[in-house]
């Protein structure tokens, strides 16, 4: 309700829903103000590990999704699997946008650098590090972990096989893989395809 009651009062021509969470606040107070609304579906709400573990509220939050997204034919996502099921399921046509950084200068030459591998993004469960973190056993090379979550206890009892960094800005993870790093893969966090 705060959140239908301050949008209301804002002066806007568009209003963006950025995931389910905030998708009737928008959808009410676009109503009220006349004004178009998108929806941003970073990740498929309903599906999260987080939602999925508690079937009261993932009920819920499924019942709203039914409501709500309909009520937004415009309206982007991460990845053409999710845009797949939103056209599926509530038959709306969305177009996905990648989040990826700008092209960089080269590195250094592989033989000058460490082996990494860099995962950046959400640290939390359903992301993949529950299987990336032990399988770096195997990997001749480091893990190292930017970002912040739900999920950083699980990346601290792995510090043999793992660097748990931080949540840091991206131009400093960016530096750090051109200056130190090499066989870098950067895994980025897509608001993760893998939660289907």
């Amino acid at each position: 309700i705060r959140l239908s009651t301050w949008l209301i009062f804002q002066q806007a021509d568009i209003i963006c829903a950025i995931d389910t969470d905030t998708i009737l606040p928008v959808y009410f107070a676009s109503l009220l103000k006349g004004t178009r609304r998108i929806f941003d579906a970073h990740e498929y709400f309903s599906e999260l590990k987080e939602v999925v573990t508690r079937p009261h509220v993932q009920r819920w939050w499924k019942k709203i999704e039914r409501f709500a997204i309909p009520r937004f034919p415009v309206g982007y996502t991460v990845g053409q699997e999710i845009a797949g099921v939103f056209r599926k399921e509530y038959g709306v046509n969305y177009a996905f946008i990648r989040n990826v950084p700008y092209k960089q200068i080269p590195p250094p030459p592989i033989t000058t650098r460490k082996k990494a591998i860099i995962y950046q993004g959400a640290i939390n469960a359903a992301r993949g590090l529950e299987y990336l973190i032990p399988a770096m056993q195997k990997v001749p090379a480091e893990l190292h972990i930017y970002g912040a979550g739900n999920f950083e206890g699980a990346c601290n009892v792995a510090k043999s096989t793992a660097r748990l960094v931080g949540d840091t800005m991206d131009r400093r993870v960016s530096a750090y893989v051109q200056d130190t790093l090499g066989d870098a893969f950067r895994c980025l966090d897509q608001d993760n395809d893998a939660e289907l």
